[in-house]
């Protein structure tokens, strides 16, 4: 396969308003270090092929790629994890697609110290990654690294691609940490966004300064991840409602009561939010926005 490098400086895609292809990710299947509960995150370590996809990660794979709606010409990255290989080349065997590309920038964090250890010691290194993006305790990979190296490579394929599918397979940690790259989110705050299950596939968009981040990202430390999920996916309706767009998510005000049906309407109607409810329930709670100062936050609404 060949094997297209990156380089790490920065969040790349930081002040990019829209890309030229369509970009979407997805995690390896299970592989033998995800049954086994063992971290494996050093390439070293993976050079021999112990840690590919088990008969079920196959299978989650073949079902993942069945189902994708992908075109055939899709071009696929993959790291060089043997996990991730495989799955990539179920899913081009499935498409049609050309030859795997092996990305280092797709790479598995690498989590130093935990190496060979229990995968619930990632809570630690998560626990870390909120309080400091570029801490290396026990010589973990920092999240900020992770999101350099991530978004670079978003950056070398805008510039060799136009106008083309791109299906990224790559790991948990490093898909999250893109996807707060793609939404313009500190990447000390990566667990707080929707996580890939083994297998999934799911497209990326753009969302910088989104309020509908902001508040998603709000939401979730209030222990709301469903609502903070639906926001998350459609939160770049809000924000382009907003002129100008908050400049911190500390601006969003919260006020809410009662038991939230996990669907949420966005309008792209000045900064107007509809919480659908349940049948015969009435309306409460209010979110005010941070808005121009000649308008006043919307309330919500019965519909």
């Amino acid at each position: 396969m060949p094997v297209v490098a990156s380089c790490t400086v920065m969040n790349h895609l930081s002040g990019v308003d829209r890309l030229a292809n369509r970009f979407t990710v997805m995690r390896h299947a299970q592989s033998t270090a995800n049954a086994g509960g063992i971290i494996v995150s050093r390439i070293e370590n993976d050079r021999q092929g112990d840690y590919g996809l088990t008969e079920h990660g196959r299978q989650q794979a073949l079902a993942a790629a069945q189902s994708c709606g992908l075109p055939g010409d899709t071009v696929i990255y993959s790291s060089d994890f043997c996990r991730a290989r495989q799955t990539a080349e179920i899913v081009r065997a499935q498409l049609g697609a050309q030859e795997v590309v092996i990305a280092e920038g797709l790479r598995e964090r690498r989590f130093g110290h935990w190496e060979g250890s229990a995968t619930g010691n990632y809570a630690h290194v998560w626990a870390a990654d909120e309080t400091d993006p570029v801490h290396a305790d026990g010589n973990v990979e920092p999240a900020a690294a992770v999101l350099d190296r991530a978004t670079a490579l978003i950056a070398q394929l805008e510039r060799q691609h136009c106008g083309r599918d791109i299906l990224l397979v790559s790991h948990g940690d490093t898909l999250q940490i893109l996807q707060a790259g793609f939404s313009g989110v500190d990447p000390s705050k990566h667990r707080l966004l929707p996580h890939l299950a083994m297998a999934e596939i799911r497209p990326l968009r753009l969302r910088q300064g989104s309020t509908g981040g902001c508040l998603a990202l709000h939401l979730a430390r209030i222990s709301m991840p469903r609502l903070a999920g639906a926001l998350a996916e459609r939160g770049e309706h809000l924000g382009a409602a907003l002129s100008p767009p908050p400049a911190a998510c500390g601006g969003v005000r919260l006020s809410l009561s009662g038991r939230l049906v996990p669907q949420v309407v966005l309008e792209h109607l000045r900064v107007k939010l509809r919480l659908v409810m349940s049948p015969g329930k009435r309306p409460y709670g209010q979110v005010a926005l941070p808005v121009p100062v000649h308008d006043e936050p919307r309330r919500i609404g019965q519909h």
